[in-house]
């Protein structure tokens, strides 16, 4: 994993790429995160009362079908997906599931993601459906 780019950002949260599959921790909150170069997994940190505020993003850097896991942790998902937007877009509504995969994934699929400190909750923009499990 590399930092990308020189400047951290407004909340210091430098892009980082992902080329392994990645476990974050607390102190990710405010990353952006980009996932390339095979399918990757991206593991949530386990919820705790430590954790309310965390957020980071998730762009995919390629057209893999990334994952993200939230361990033990239940994730609530709420995203739109579409390529023409006219006859193949709809919307994602997955909850309390353990794992998000991106479905025929593609560069600049984004998820974002957030904790309260007992759930995380997650909205994105795909190209295609986000599987869960």
């Amino acid at each position: 994993m590399a930092k990308l780019g020189a400047k951290a950002g407004w909340n210091n949260n430098y892009c980082e790429s992902v080329t392994a599959n990645k476990t974050l921790v607390a102190k990710d909150s405010g990353k952006v995160f980009i996932p390339s170069g095979a399918a990757r997994t991206v593991t949530l940190p386990t919820v705790s009362s430590s954790l309310a505020g965390f957020h980071c993003t998730i762009i995919s850097g390629d057209d893999s079908e990334h994952v993200i896991s939230g361990g033990a942790s239940l994730i609530y998902y709420h995203g739109s997906y579409g390529t023409d937007h006219a006859s193949n877009t709809g919307r994602d509504i997955h909850e309390t599931v353990s794992s998000l995969t991106l479905g025929a994934g593609a560069i600049n699929d984004t998820i974002d993601i957030s904790c309260d400190g007992t759930y995380w909750y997650c909205s994105g923009s795909t190209k295609a459906t986000v599987n869960a499990a």
